[in-house]
């Protein structure tokens, strides 16, 4: 509250003032500094009358009230609750809640002072509008507040009648706010039956959908990893096949190599085999040469001698 006090003066919200500063009263008095809730209170309705805003007045008064009566303080308390009560104005069923309940803490106010009639006139001030707008809560306080009225004033039996009806009304309210709450927390239930059925479709279908990606993300794998193997296989595939004809060719070309060499041999072979026997029957041929001669000069010898014969 002190955090929105601060930002309101630095962003100013007139509307806002007066109820900031009856909040920070407030948990003042939960915390029973009494006299700076008051403060606080006090400054909440300057804010107000400033503004001439007499509808807002109600509830810091009612608070100046309380403190008033929480230090035994009876008379300011009943002052403070009859002014509160003047400037009430009766528009909504809310308005004579608040008009009913008011008149109840006046009363018990008196009743601290025994101021007895003025009390009996507040309490029945009360009951007429509790009872118009059925405000249970309203008429059970009355009944404590008759009770102990009837009891200090020496009429016993109205006491009792007015104690029992009080235990009445509170086993009512009792049996009606456990009912309440019974409804309360069925609903609450089957909103969160509701939501955790909602919550597990929602984790199933989540898990369905995640399955499902898995799965694809496996299949997916599973091609792309098929995919490489092929490529793989493929590309050794080729890599053989490159090899096999390379070796292939290499072998024919040692092939038509070694068919050359053999070929150039053979020519070559030939070649000297000619020439050799070219030579040997040139050779042979002079022999032959020499030898005719000498064979045909003895013939001719031969024969000359024989002629000279």
């Amino acid at each position: 509250f002190y955090e929105a006090l601060a930002y309101e003066k630095q962003y100013p919200y007139p509307e806002c003032l007066p109820k900031i500063l009856n909040n920070i009263g407030l948990a003042l008095m939960v915390q029973d500094s009494l006299e700076k809730a008051k403060y606080y209170f006090e400054k909440s309705i300057e804010e107000i009358r400033l503004r001439d805003d007499t509808s807002s007045v109600f509830p810091p008064l009612l608070n100046i009230a309380l403190i008033y009566f929480r230090k035994g303080e009876y008379i300011k308390a009943i002052d403070v609750q009859e002014m509160a009560l003047k400037r009430l104005v009766i528009r909504t069923t809310k308005d004579q809640w608040n008009y009913a309940n008011l008149c109840n803490n006046i009363a018990n106010a008196y009743l601290e002072i025994s101021a007895y009639r003025k009390a009996r006139s507040y309490l029945d001030m009360s009951m007429d509008v509790a009872q118009e707008i059925s405000a249970k809560d309203i008429i059970l306080e009355n009944h404590q507040h008759r009770s102990r009225y009837y009891e200090e004033v020496g009429r016993p039996k109205e006491a009792l009648k007015y104690k029992k009806l009080e235990f009445e009304m509170s086993d009512s309210l009792l049996n009606q706010q456990l009912t309440t709450e019974m409804v309360e927390w069925q609903s609450r239930y089957k909103g969160l039956k509701k939501d955790h059925e909602i919550d597990l479709l929602t984790k199933e279908r989540k898990w369905q959908q995640e399955k499902i990606t898995r799965q694809q993300q496996i299949q997916s794998s599973l091609i792309i990893t098929s995919l490489i193997l092929i490529a793989i296989i493929y590309l050794l595939f080729l890599n053989v096949s490159a090899r096999k004809k390379a070796q292939s060719e290499s072998q024919s070309e040692k092939d038509l190599s070694m068919a050359y060499l053999n070929a150039s041999d053979g020519i070559l072979m030939k070649a000297d085999k000619d020439l050799t026997l070219n030579f040997i029957n040139e050779k042979g041929a002079q022999r032959l040469g020499l030898d005719g001669a000498q064979e045909k000069k003895s013939i001719w010898e031969i024969l000359s001698d024989g002629q000279r014969d």
